[in-house]
């Protein structure tokens, strides 16, 4: 067997050492000892040590009275020691050591403690009724910082339960990826049912009439007719939002929610009109927001506090996505007129006058300083409005933003969410995150997933923005849109460029390994 391949991501240092293979056990036996002397009562530690337990006791089907604990039982060592100098993202790298009948789990902070284990973990594979590892010796850590996935409010995930949720949470733990971003408001166009299509995650307790119901319709064998419904999202009725945060942490996964405001926002200005933007004639044109009323931001800041107070501040979040991007013109954006070009841009007479540029930024920098007051440190922002992309007259706002980030001190808190799903270097929206900018930077690939779409294969598209990441050192790698276990290849994928870009080699290198 070869154990390297088990592992994934694949690891940065592997290397077996001499020595005869170190046996753990036989099916009704256990003949090991694991040690946690001195480690710290943190909920990832706690979660990692039971993880490695109930693996074990799992692949030989025992429970404590059949543990061997005499002398010569192997022992497993957890501990949490300084990392070495030089090493990026210490917090999370590890060492494993299997030598002379010891094995030694070395954590350079909890999170690497826990993706120790887990490592160990992909490693035990029983063969022949023996339970064993070759003496060998990891060393690994990864190249960005965060990595993760961006699940959005749509036709699909608007469905899911508390346990698809933290299925999704172990899938991901499980890859070593540690963020999960979910969008808990967007809005698109009129696409299902003769509705616009909108989606609201969480309860806001101050504006009840936000809400966005659920069409069932199916035909009913047993009742012999077409039962029509409406249900709103179970993550909305049950209000689970903060549930899912916390499992998170247990799983080394940082939940945390995007809130879209400026583009994909029709359901706030139609059901609270008064802070809409308005047309050429000064009636609402139920998208968007006018950027120069009060009450827009009193709405808004409102619903921002609702959330941090209800699911950041008690689970320990102070990461935050405000979205917006395409803020453009657009049809269909109300049901009751699909052909009708509403926009989200104010024609007010305090905004018609103001350059899309300046309302833009205007507005990010009002929704950044309220979210860094509320202690908010990383608060993230599409990148597109930025370089102009949709023809909105955005262009060239990205050194504007910079001087607004300076001025207020949020050049610290804000990071950049580039994103771009072509498999073509040519295709791609943008060749540079530019660096030069001094901007915090994550980049957002295609996981080949839209909702209800066909499967597509985007390992180019994720090795293109991979490299671009590395290369130029982003902070970390998000990917869009939904997720389904059988893009698995795809998640894979990410997670060895987003881990090990140099390690994984080529698009044909992973998929080889993966088939």
């Amino acid at each position: 067997m070869n154990t390297k391949t088990l592992i994934y991501p694949m690891p940065k240092h592997f290397k077996y050492l001499p020595g005869k293979d170190v046996v753990l056990g036989h099916p009704g036996e256990g003949m090991y000892l694991i040690k946690t002397d001195s480690l710290p009562d943190d909920v990832l530690v706690i979660s990692a040590v039971k993880m490695l337990d109930d693996y074990l006791k799992g692949l030989l089907g025992i429970d404590d009275s059949c543990i061997k604990n005499e002398n010569g039982s192997i022992k497993i060592m957890l501990k949490i020691e300084d990392a070495p100098k030089g090493i990026k993202n210490s917090e999370q790298a590890y060492s494993i050591k299997v030598i002379n009948n010891s094995i030694n789990v070395t954590g350079f902070g909890t999170l690497g403690l826990y993706y120790g284990v887990l490592t160990l973990k992909q490693c035990l594979k029983p063969e022949k009724n023996v339970l064993k590892l070759p003496c060998m010796e990891i060393f690994d850590w990864p190249d960005l910082k965060t990595r993760g996935h961006f699940m959005e409010s749509r036709y699909g995930s608007n469905l899911m339960t508390v346990d698809d949720w933290k299925y999704l949470v172990d899938y991901m733990s499980n890859m070593k990826m540690n963020q999960l971003v979910i969008s808990v408001y967007g809005c698109w166009c009129v696409q299902y049912d003769g509705r616009v299509s909108e989606y609201l995650y969480v309860p806001i307790k101050k504006y009840p009439k936000l809400k966005t119901p659920v069409v069932i319709r199916y035909y009913s064998p047993k009742e012999g007719r077409w039962i029509h419904e409406e249900q709103l999202p179970p993550i909305f009725a049950q209000d689970f939002f903060g549930e899912i945060i916390k499992y998170g942490k247990t799983k080394g996964v940082t939940v945390f929610p995007l809130f879209n405001s400026y583009g994909h926002n029709t359901l706030i200005p139609a059901q609270y009109p008064e802070v809409s933007a308005k047309d050429e004639n000064g009636e609402p044109s139920l998208t968007g927001f006018c950027t120069s009323n009060p009450k827009t931001y009193e709405m808004l800041f409102s619903i921002y506090d609702e959330i941090i107070d209800r699911y950041l501040i008690p689970n320990g979040i102070d990461s935050f996505h405000i979205g917006l991007d395409e803020v453009w013109d657009g049809i269909a954006l109300n049901a009751n007129d699909i052909f009708k070009v509403r926009s989200p841009w104010c024609k007010c007479p305090k905004c018609k006058d103001v350059s899309h540029k300046q309302l833009f930024i205007n507005h990010a920098a009002k929704i950044l300083k309220h979210l860094k007051n509320r202690g908010m440190k990383n608060i993230y922002m599409y990148h597109d409005m930025l370089i102009g992309h949709g023809g909105a007259g955005t262009e060239g706002s990205a050194e504007d933003l910079v001087t607004v980030l300076r001025d207020n001190d949020l050049i610290d808190n804000v990071v950049i969410d580039w994103w771009s799903y072509s498999d073509f270097q040519e295709k791609l929206m943008f060749q540079t995150t530019h660096p030069e900018l001094g901007l915090r930077r994550t980049v957002k690939p295609w996981n080949g997933y839209y909702h209800w779409t066909f499967l597509t294969n985007p390992l180019r598209n994720i090795y293109l923005l991979a490299e671009m990441g590395v290369k130029e050192d982003v902070e970390g790698m998000q990917s869009y849109s939904a997720w389904d276990e059988s893009y698995d290849r795809n998640h894979i994928c990410q997670a060895d460029y987003s881990w090990n870009f140099n390690g994984a080699g080529t698009v044909n290198c992973v998929t080889d390994r993966y088939v």
